[in-house]
């Protein structure tokens, strides 16, 4: 899998899917209509790196055959999430739904890297169709190689030109993890990933409107 995905899957492992006490066994990850090829090949996950709790999950990449919709424009009960501007990243702002729960990025935290995550339940098992953001911010002189260009299809996020993947993973198999989609773009110097992972159901149309959304304010 690509490895930009090891960590917003640890993530999920930890904070978000430990909540999954059972996964849907006879779950087929379906592409969204009009978009991914529609009939994916059968997600084929293996175990983590390492043994469990290695983070690492091999998903089976759906072909962007024809550009995603336009998604309709962003409720206006939506709330705002902006992060200024850093030595760890641009000021940029994007849209989500005012319920969700939002881990807010830490400028002045340790590493080099800024992580923002959001999530659309309260807490407890996720219910079906339940999406978890990750928003990664990393320095590319670090050597870092994840989201790699050219991805399996362009893409743009923040008026920058950039790139996409889907990837499908059996729910049975992956705590519930049906599909993940990310994009990803490079600006002065960094690299800017934006993840939706989609558990127990693909909801393609929030994730496209959560990316319309993001634009950089500096």
């Amino acid at each position: 899998m690509p490895r930009f995905l090891l960590l917003p899957l640890a993530i999920l492992a930890a904070t978000v899917l430990a909540a999954c006490t059972a996964a849907k066994e006879d779950a087929t990850p379906t592409p969204s209509a009009g978009s991914p090829a529609a009939t994916p090949a059968t997600p084929t996950p293996t175990e983590p790196p390492g043994g469990a709790g290695g983070g690492g999950l091999e998903g089976t990449v759906v072909p962007i055959t024809t550009p995603f919709p336009t998604p309709p424009p962003v409720p206006a009960d939506w709330a705002t999430y902006s992060q200024p501007a850093s030595e760890k990243s641009s000021a940029f702002e994007l849209s989500h739904p005012a319920d969700w729960v939002v881990q807010e990025g830490d400028p002045t935290g340790p590493g080099v890297g800024l992580s923002i995550v959001m999530w659309s339940w309260q807490e407890g098992q996720p219910p079906g169709d339940s999406i978890k953001l990750d928003l990664t911010v990393v320095p590319l002189k670090t050597g870092y190689t994840g989201c790699e260009p050219p991805g399996d299809a362009p893409a743009s996020l923040g008026g920058l030109t950039g790139w996409q993947t889907v990837e499908a993973y059996d729910p049975a198999k992956s705590n519930g993890l049906t599909q993940s989609h990310w994009v990803a773009a490079d600006r002065d110097g960094l690299r800017y990933c934006l993840a939706g992972l989609f558990i127990q159901g693909i909801d393609e149309t929030t994730f496209l409107q959560i990316l319309e959304s993001f634009r950089f304010i500096d």
